[in-house]
């Protein structure tokens, strides 16, 4: 889906949107986002590289410059908003991701270069739910061969990024300007549910294609329970089973209902299940009857105290 077919679909879907489990790490220029992002790397988390700087990096390889990268300022910025669109449909929804800037990080820049924010930037930036966003707090501005912001810029875009997802609805987390470990401290104390959902979001992937195979198999659509989009919310909860044992047992419900389903298909299927007795369809173990009988032979008389007395008139050996 390119800007242009986007847009149409907006236009249709207004309150459209893509939950993932990204995480953004943004701030403005020298706020240190991109050493983070590294270390993350470094970490073994899956990351997304800042998409704008790699177009310009690649325009400067082929011999523009500045001038010419930036000499139409919409059409360039509409260009990287392109490039992030095509870049993050690539990106699995459920992978937990960390992106450096991402959509909405458009809007901040525009408003700084004086640009007009049109509809493209406005409700692109609307598509993606991401799970957390920190800000980076800037440092002290450093000048390189890309970068052509000032100190004035730079308090400018760090306000309006803040501004920006949270008009978005997201609580930003502020990343302190400190050392880049302590910045990784904080991000692995606030995502560490993120990980067990990135799992989650896969065995969930698998229930829905084995639902499907089995839809396959019989020709047409079974009816069947959708509890696979409540699943994240068992992160959430506080009791002492784990989230895998809850996955298991919502994967064995769905294959419940589908074998269920699947025998009432069947000639006979209905019969089979009035037949067969309730312990048995849910799979439970009858316990052994005694033949030795659990009544007592005994009762209690007190017409003159109280007297414990042998064959117990409420009990008869031969029943009528």
């Amino acid at each position: 889906m390119d800007v242009i077919e986007l847009m149409d679909f907006f236009r249709v879907n207004p309150n459209y949107e893509i939950n993932t489990n990204w995480v953004v790490i943004t701030g403005a220029p020298s706020s240190g986002k991109t050493t983070l992002i590294e270390k993350l790397k470094e970490l073994g988390y899956a990351t997304c590289s800042d998409i704008s700087r790699e177009l310009i990096e690649n325009r400067l390889n082929t011999g523009m410059t500045l001038e010419e990268i930036y000499r139409d300022e919409h059409a360039f910025q509409s260009e990287i908003l392109a490039e992030m669109i095509n870049k993050l449909q690539t990106i699995p929804s459920g992978k937990l991701v960390f992106h450096d800037y991402c959509i909405p990080d458009n809007i901040p820049f525009l408003k700084m270069l004086e640009i007009p924010v049109t509809d493209e930037f406005r409700l692109s930036s609307k598509l993606y739910r991401f799970k957390k966003v920190f800000i980076c707090e800037p440092f002290s501005l450093e000048i390189d061969g890309i970068r052509r912001e000032s100190s004035k810029d730079q308090l400018f875009l760090d306000m309006e990024i803040e501004n920006i997802y949270e008009e978005l609805g997201y609580s930003v987390i502020r990343l302190p300007a400190t050392d880049v470990n302590e910045r990784i401290r904080t991000i692995q104390a606030n995502v560490s549910q993120l990980a067990e959902l990135e799992n989650l979001s896969i065995i969930s992937q698998l229930i829905r294609e084995e639902a499907a195979a089995i839809d396959a198999a019989l020709g047409e659509k079974l009816i069947v329970p959708e509890p696979i989009a409540k699943l994240e919310k068992v992160v959430a909860n506080e009791n002492d089973e784990s989230i895998e044992d809850q996955f298991e047992r919502s994967r064995e419900r769905i294959l419940r209902i589908k074998d269920l389903s699947i025998k009432l298909r069947t000639t006979n299927g209905l019969q089979e299940l009035e037949n067969e007795p309730a312990y048995k369809r849910k799979q439970m173990q009858k316990d052994q009857q005694s033949s030795e009988s659990q009544s007592s032979r005994f009762t209690l008389r007190n017409d003159e105290g109280t007297e414990i007395i042998p064959n117990s008139s409420f009990l008869h050996d031969n029943v009528d």
